[in-house]
């Protein structure tokens, strides 16, 4: 089921839920990290996403769930008037089975997406992975930076072209 949460909506539970995700996700892609694990997954942490997260007046989640277990999730902002996907984690067991068509769809539906000539999105620059992903469904890199960007209507063709 994909249900939409403005922040101040989202509960605690599901917040641990998404924090499990990207920490998890955080590891997996840069293992690097495991050598100093309590630096980047503790408390303050935590905290402090959660904080910026339900403070945000413009940040929204859209979350694919199964019963009690989340399984990936989108969000995005408002940030000085342009549309920003901010995150898209999805739990490894479920890449590759359809999950990002299934939120970038919802996302695509979204009635303010149309108030939006284009979509930004930060992708770390040691994240090849990730790059490569958006860049097939369309985005593209904006000079030297991390950011990329796709016109709302290449992604509204883009989603058409992949429904089944």
């Amino acid at each position: 089921m994909l249900n939409v949460y403005p922040s101040k909506e989202l509960s605690d539970n599901q917040f641990a839920k998404m924090y499990e995700i990207l920490i998890n996700n955080l590891f997996k892609t840069y293992p690097e990290f495991l050598d100093d694990k309590d630096k980047f997954d503790n408390k303050d942490n935590y905290n402090n996403l959660f904080n910026s997260i339900k403070t945000s007046e413009q940040y929204n989640v859209i979350c694919l769930e199964e019963t009690d277990l989340l399984i990936g999730y989108l969000s995005y902002s408002v940030i000085n008037d342009e549309l920003w996907i901010s995150e898209i984690q999805i739990r490894e067991e479920y890449r590759g089975k359809g999950v990002l068509r299934k939120l970038i769809r919802n996302f695509v539906n979204m009635p303010e997406l149309k108030n939006y000539d284009h979509i930004k999105i930060h992708i770390n620059k040691w994240n090849i992975h990730s790059q490569k992903v958006f860049e097939h469904i369309g985005f593209e890199k904006i000079g030297e930076s991390t950011i990329y960007k796709i016109d709302t209507d290449n992604l509204i063709k883009w989603n058409q072209k992949n429904i089944y």
